[in-house]
């Protein structure tokens, strides 16, 4: 369904990419980011769960520049926090992924239904 689009599916592997990275960066991320920009029907049939992980999104990316320093270079840190700033990050970038896809198919279900009559 999604071969119409081609810079949709350019995006939506950046997404992914970002996620999956052995090491994420945030420049990752913002290439993602604006590559879904470039699709705005998409965007405006995302449900509102986008919207709030895209919000919460700079919380994670903070507290793990703010405490990379003082728990993983001393090394007297823990693990488990580190472990699930990544966590929130990644749920929060799958989420946006997820709902940047669905909002595809939803617009290239509508181009079907207009081009039927």
């Amino acid at each position: 369904r999604l071969y119409r689009y081609p810079s949709v599916l350019v995006a939506a592997f950046q997404l992914l990419a970002s996620v999956f990275r052995p090491t994420t960066t945030v420049h990752t991320l913002t290439l993602a980011l604006h590559l879904s920009l470039l699709n705005p029907r998409s965007i405006v049939r995302m449900r509102d769960h986008s919207l709030i992980s895209f919000f919460a999104l700079p919380v994670p990316i903070l507290l793990f520049v703010t405490f990379h320093r003082m728990w993983l270079v001393t090394g007297n840190g823990n693990p488990n926090y580190i472990y699930f700033q990544c966590f929130a990050y990644g749920m929060f970038v799958t989420i946006i992924a997820m709902e940047f896809v669905s909002g595809t198919v939803k617009r290239d279900k509508v181009r079907r239904m207009m081009e039927k009559g």
